[in-house]
């Protein structure tokens, strides 16, 4: 929905009594009082957007509130400033600008990309590839997501069962993901790292507090730093094992 509000000024007997009217008539609107000696001041404000069922390209301008395609939408791209956009099922690509709260695509979204600032970001089940820019605070993939990569700074980071690749950025405080993941590789700076069982192959980056790979675990390597990691039963090789919860210097009292 797209309101136009025109201020409209000149001599009264000419005005007429519509002065709120759709975009499609503007053209002729503004003819009407331009020929009768009027001044127009047209301010667009987009407030809600709402496109049906199998549209292709849904773009709102910045400062929607509210973008919500229909299913079937193959690309959604709202502006900044955008506080919700929830795209249906089947949507392909769905890229909201920087600053928008919380995008949620629906299940079978292929790509989906939040601009830096988003709070929380929750693809549905099928997404193929999920990379929330930095500042991302909560990431929660749904389960088949095949690659999962937050940027720096992500809080928590919580991908769906059957991920096959999890990446979060430095500085990612919380590392969980669900059981089946083949590949979970946290940069330097995670806090806590606890993949669930059957991942195949665990490499926390340098400083990671603690490392907790669940059973079946193939291959657990953390980087230096790491202060407790703790692999599951059934973990086949362990390279480079820190088992020491005191820092260096201590001793247990």
């Amino acid at each position: 929905m797209v309101v136009i509000r025109l201020v409209v000024s000149g001599p009264k007997e000419r005005l007429p009594e519509i002065q709120t009217a759709p975009e499609g008539v503007l053209d002729t609107l503004a003819t009407y009082f331009l020929q009768n000696g009027m001044k127009i001041n047209a301010a667009k404000t987009e407030m809600m957007v709402t496109p049906g069922p199998g549209a292709r390209h849904v773009t709102p301008d910045p400062g929607a509130r509210l973008v919500t395609p229909g299913p079937g939408a193959r690309q959604v791209t709202p502006g900044p400033g955008a506080r919700l956009v929830t795209p249906g099922p089947g949507a392909r690509q769905v890229t909201p600008g920087p600053g928008a709260r919380h995008v949620k695509p629906g299940p079978g979204a292929r790509l989906v990309t939040p601009g830096p600032g988003a709070r929380q970001v929750t693809p549905g089940p099928g997404a193929r590839l999920v990379t929330p820019d930095p500042g991302a605070r909560l990431v929660t993939p749904g389960p088949g997501a095949r690659q999962v990569t937050p940027g720096p700074g992500a809080r928590h980071v919580k991908p769906g069962p059957g991920v096959r690749l999890v990446t979060p950025g430095p500085g990612a405080r919380l590392v969980t993901p669900d059981p089946g993941a083949r590949l979970v590789t946290p940069d330097p700076g995670a806090r806590l790292v606890t993949p669930g069982p059957g991942a195949r192959q665990v490499t926390p980056g340098p400083g990671a507090r603690q490392v907790t790979p669940g059973p079946g675990a193939r291959l657990v390597t953390p980087d230096p730093g790491a202060r407790l990691v703790t692999p599951g039963p059934g973990a086949r090789p362990m390279e480079h094992l820190v088992l020491t919860p005191y820092p260096c210097g201590t001793t247990k009292n």
